[in-house]
């Protein structure tokens, strides 16, 4: 899997920030997961942003990779959420996950708060 070729486009931001961390998911397990989480999101932007400069698309990429760096946790947590409805014994629901969905959810209350 390529995880860095996509189509860029404002619209489609929030599924490819959804489909990497849906495969970041599938492919570790609970303590990988957590222990190289730094590690895969630098890799996967120092990828994307070779990607970006190769196509020379003219994208601000540090408010790119800001944005997509939160997305990424509401894409877990939208996950950790149907994996819980689907399935609530299976194995990828787990502490890691409900620690993101709970630290996701407090964003939005905050955010909610603050209207």
């Amino acid at each position: 899997m390529i995880i860095y070729r996509t189509h860029f486009s404002p619209f489609r931001a929030e599924a490819k920030v959804f489909k990497f961390s849906i495969a970041v998911n599938k492919c570790l397990y609970e303590d990988e997961c957590e222990r190289m989480e730094s590690i895969i999101l630098d890799f996967y932007f120092q990828k994307l942003n070779k990607a970006l400069k190769q196509k020379q698309k003219e994208i601000n990429f540090k408010k790119l990779e800001e944005n997509w760096r939160k997305l990424y946790y509401f894409a877990w947590a939208d996950f950790h959420r149907f994996i819980k409805g689907w399935q609530p014994g299976h194995w990828k629901k787990t502490s890691y996950s409900e620690r993101i969905a709970e630290n996701v959810i407090n964003q939005i209350k905050k955010g909610e708060n603050q209207n």
